[in-house]
């Protein structure tokens, strides 16, 4: 091959460098948006009836909402909470704001909708980087924490949001770690729902009952 012929050989591997730093930096901009949106445009009724709502399904109540559970209840009010019109937050926000928004954080908002809590089994953990296995299919996959520290550890069964970010996967928002004497019967009550063919709907609106048997609280 001459050095004619080489000049024109692509750097492919630039290439998908570059479309991941492009996907991550979308990534920071929608969601620095979203939650701007959130603080801004929010009626506060709506968020004293998702409070109540989520106090109920935790079994938390107003003295236990820290600095701790409430980044639980954000994220769960923000993605997976049904308002009184039948809509979710974030959906709203993407109705309204659509038009001002890049076509990757548009195809990012597709994964975002579809996010909830999932159950996974830790494998390992180093730093912000976690490898799991799902609960569900035994499907092995590994993720970095996005803005969150996990403070978890090997053997865990917890429960995460995973959204694909171009080639790589981010846990969106809070960890939460399951009490030991109860994950056998939440992976069985999981694996029962999976079967009937329904989970991610379930998972969307039950996810976050779990936080009632988080690690350290029962």
């Amino acid at each position: 091959m001459n050095k004619k012929q080489m000049t024109f050989l692509v750097d492919f591997q630039q290439i998908k460098q570059n479309k991941q730093q492009v996907m991550e930096q979308s990534l920071s901009e929608l969601y620095s948006m979203f939650f701007d949106y959130m603080e801004q445009k929010v009626n506060i009724r709506e968020k004293i009836r998702a409070k109540q709502i989520f106090f109920h399904k935790t079994k938390n109540s107003r003295e236990q909402f820290s600095n701790v559970i409430a980044p639980h209840f954000e994220h769960w009010f923000a993605f997976d909470y049904v308002t009184v019109i039948g809509s979710r937050m974030f959906d709203i926000f993407i109705r309204e704001k659509k038009g001002t928004l890049s076509k990757s954080m548009l195809d990012l908002s597709g994964f975002m909708m579809l996010m909830a809590l999932e159950p996974v089994k830790i494998l390992e953990v180093n730093g912000k980087i976690i490898k799991y296995e799902k609960v569900f299919n035994k499907c092995k996959e590994t993720a970095s924490c996005y803005l969150f520290l996990p403070e978890v550890k090997k053997q865990d069964l917890v429960f995460i949001r995973i959204l694909t970010v171009g080639t790589e996967k981010k846990i969106i928002g809070p960890i939460f770690a399951i009490d030991p004497p109860r994950c056998n019967l939440i992976i069985e009550q999981i694996n029962k729902v999976n079967e009937q063919g329904n989970l991610r709907k379930y998972l969307k609106e039950y996810g976050i009952d779990y936080l009632r048997y988080q690690k350290g609280k029962t």
